[in-house]
């Protein structure tokens, strides 16, 4: 990585993490405004984007290799149960030569609880859509001492799903057409304006 070239041991982060997170690293600051400076990009562009995302892809799969796939006896829209030491999720599959076949992956942002960001609650991101959250603990296992640590990666903060081992399970029959686990619908906010049937993002732009 280009910042763990330019810091520490110029090495990685995981043999220099102490020295570059103590409270006196004159590195701190550098990437802080680094930092700083991708999430700025993240919030202005996500919001944007998301709307354009779900007008083109309503609902996320479940990635994996053809041939881990077919040690499962799944398919491309096959319905399959997804296990963790911490939890479940159900979603559909999508078979993908690029990917590594020791390893599955979603767009885990496609995901929401029904009601959730004003969308529909019959949207096909709540009955079909799933979040990998579900899988993850938000602490690591009890060490020697008392406090637990967060499993999150300690430069973004984000939950550390990269490393997380799972167990694939294809789903029954009657366990097919809708993502688990489902909660009931949220209530519009306040002031919201009334939910759209179609999302129409970028209308304005089309020429006439």
């Amino acid at each position: 990585l280009p910042i763990a070239m330019a810091l520490g041991n110029g090495m990685d982060w995981a043999t220099d993490l102490h020295r570059v997170w103590s409270p006196d690293h004159a590195a701190l600051d550098v990437i802080q405004t680094r930092l700083d400076e991708i999430e700025q990009l993240i919030w202005r562009a996500e919001p944007e984007g998301s709307v354009w995302d779900r007008q083109i892809l309503g609902r996320n799969r479940l990635y994996m290799h053809p041939d881990t796939a077919a040690q499962f006896g799944l398919g491309d829209d096959d319905w399959v149960w997804v296990e963790s030491h911490h939890g479940q999720v159900k979603g559909q599959v999508r078979l993908m030569d690029g990917v590594n076949p020791h390893t599955v992956w979603t767009w885990n942002a496609i995901g929401k609880r029904a009601g959730a960001w004003n969308l529909d609650p019959a949207a096909p991101e709540a009955r079909q859509g799933f979040l990998l959250n579900h899988l993850i603990s938000e602490l690591l296992p009890q060490g020697t001492g008392d406090a637990r640590l967060s499993n999150s990666d300690p430069v973004t903060g984000q939950a550390a799903w990269y490393d997380l081992r799972v167990r694939l399970r294809k789903a029954a029959p009657h366990e097919e057409g809708e993502s688990a686990p489902q909660f009931s619908a949220l209530k519009p906010a306040p002031g919201l304006p009334p939910r759209p049937a179609r999302l129409q993002r970028g209308q304005r732009f089309r020429r006439t």
